[in-house]
């Protein structure tokens, strides 16, 4: 049974938060493919749990090696029957109107290749931080955004297959950024829409491979913005300046992410000793905000 779009689940051993996350699959208020993608496990929970649902719209697939986690989730674009592919890791989740709204956005703006909605961060999933009632803008990422910000953590991005399949789909050796990398190619040549509205959550825990490689992925995500500074030298310090702020975001969960060494480059203890000046700091944020503005226009309201 084939939609329009397909929520494909990469899978790996853990366990934990799966069932939940394929339910928020389930739940989606427009029916969609579910694609599960089992990168070899060593067990075979994911498979019977599949079976059990007795559901035609799930299907499931076990790699015959362990092809690593990137290359497990290129199979699910090569995998994929519908235009439209959204990867949710088994410990994320997915708003009921994601799929409903997304499509929405694919009919009222049809030259979009990537739709994407705010993403909630955190331990446990709160409905308080859910309220998708009210109207929210619908705004068009232009091509330097991504030196400000990121598209999403990873969960409620929607991707166009056929053009993501044109682009080799992630790379593996941008690893532990390869999804940064991949989103940094399409909003740079193919229009980007995002819903001011939160529609996906992502799951930080100490389970979490990021948890391991987050002052890799700063520093992957550096030498990736980097292709795009142009030797600009007030954008390279406003995008150093976003990385601080996600790598100090990790403070939230102390006892996930050891910040004791955050001396990844120059920059970062230079942002650290701003951090006493309240006013230079207030700048900071400023700039922030200004270069993030003028690299994205609001294209309607929904």
């Amino acid at each position: 049974m084939s939609f329009e779009i397909t929520i494909a689940i990469p899978v790996y051993n853990r366990y934990i938060s799966f069932e939940e996350a394929i339910e928020s699959a389930l739940n989606q208020e427009t029916a969609v493919n579910i694609l599960v993608v089992d990168n070899n496990s060593d067990h075979d929970k994911f498979s019977k749990y599949v079976k059990s649902l007795n559901n035609e719209r799930v299907s499931y697939i076990r790699n015959s090696v362990n092809l690593g986690m990137v290359e497990n989730w290129n199979v699910c674009i090569e995998k994929c029957v519908t235009p439209w592919l959204t990867i949710l890791h088994d410990d994320d989740w997915l708003h009921p109107k994601f799929t409903e709204i997304s499509e929405k956005l694919i009919g009222l703006y049809p030259k979009a290749k990537c739709i994407t909605a705010i993403c909630r961060v955190g331990q446990n999933i709160n409905s308080l931080d859910f309220d998708v009632s009210k109207d929210s803008n619908i705004i068009s990422l232009g091509k330097n955004s991504l030196l400000y910000d990121n598209l999403s953590p990873f969960p409620g991005v929607l991707f166009n297959v056929s053009i993501v399949k044109e682009l080799k789909g992630f790379d593996p050796a941008m690893y532990p950024s390869s999804d940064l990398d991949l989103w940094m190619k399409i909003v740079r040549i193919h229009q980007t829409i995002k819903i001011l509205m939160p529609l996906s959550f992502y799951r930080i825990s100490d389970a979490q491979t990021t948890n391991n490689v987050i002052n890799e992925i700063i520093m992957q995500s550096e030498i990736i913005r980097a292709k795009f500074y142009n030797g600009f030298f007030l954008r390279k310090l406003v995008s150093h300046y976003n990385l601080y702020k996600i790598f100090s975001s990790y403070r939230k969960f102390p006892a996930l992410c050891d910040l004791k060494t955050n001396n990844i480059d120059r920059s970062f203890n230079f942002f650290n000793r701003m951090k006493k000046v309240k006013l230079l700091e207030f700048g900071l944020d400023l700039m922030l905000k200004f270069f993030r503005r003028i690299n994205y226009s609001k294209v309607g309201k929904l």
